[in-house]
């Protein structure tokens, strides 16, 4: 993806993963980056999010340091980037009413 000049990126963990974060409007050339906590129901034959992501060819790879913790030495992890453009449909408990507004799906790229 390539990004305009101007742009503002957001990154969050899995406390943002909220359906109807995704459904308020943003300004143009602003992006959400944020970490799935939820197995979401989308449009695609294998019917969840993560079965889905997990059947997209890979689009590289990264390694990244782990810090050294309490009982452990640093160590290297290797990450798998993946993504895909998908269909999320709306969770039952959407606090915002945003869901009925948006026809109960969102297309986003995941």
């Amino acid at each position: 993806m390539t990004v305009a000049v101007g742009a503002l990126s957001a990154t969050a963990d899995r406390e943002a993963d909220i359906f109807d974060l995704f459904a308020l409007e943003r300004r143009a050339n602003s992006h959400l980056l944020i970490r799935a906590e939820h197995d979401r129901r989308v449009d695609h034959p294998s019917k969840y999010l993560k079965a889905a992501i997990a059947q997209t060819e890979a689009a590289g790879e990264m390694e990244v340091e782990i810090p050294r913790a309490k009982d452990c030495s640093i160590r290297i992890a290797t990450l798998t980037i993946r993504y895909a453009t998908l269909t999320i449909k709306a969770p039952s408990n959407s606090q915002l009413g945003l869901c009925e507004k948006m026809g109960q799906k969102l297309t986003l790229r995941v």
